[in-house]
């Protein structure tokens, strides 16, 4: 098994109610279009595992990078130049790629400034929080 099918496996056994789906060929496409430089892993997480919701309401992982204009209020969105979002937590917390600083993974509270997280990637990420969710079952 691959990190891909294995992490698809725990997000279904820990979060059983979630709504993933595969990104679809004409997404992909805008997708890589818009964003050829958006990390490989970005991409095939979305083709493999999916976009969507974690559970009910843990994380939303979007069907594509937004701008931070599509969701914060000009003078915020302003704080975050550079930033592509991926994903939030349904209560302030969002995740994105800061494209200024090499794609690297970053976290904003309500639109703060963003800082690096500690995970190199969508799906290291999404791994975490699934292992966080289910702390007694070890790593995936």
């Amino acid at each position: 098994m691959d990190i891909y099918t294995e992490l698809a496996a725990a997000i279904r056994r820990v979060f059983p109610v979630s709504r993933l789906e595969p990104i679809n060929a004409e997404q992909l496409a805008t997708e890589l279009r818009d964003h050829p430089d958006a990390p490989h892993d970005y991409f095939e997480f979305l083709q493999r595992v999916g976009w969507g919701s974690l559970g009910n309401s843990y994380f939303m992982i979007y069907s594509g990078l937004i701008g931070p204009q599509e969701i914060f209020d000009p003078a915020t969105a302003a704080e975050l130049t550079g930033v592509l979002l991926l994903g939030d937590d349904f209560s302030g917390w969002s995740v994105g790629f800061d494209t200024q600083a090499g794609w690297r993974l970053v976290g904003t509270d309500h639109g703060a400034e963003p800082h690096p997280i500690e995970q190199r990637s969508l799906s290291e990420y999404i791994a975490r929080l699934v292992a966080d969710a289910e702390p007694d079952a070890g790593s995936i």
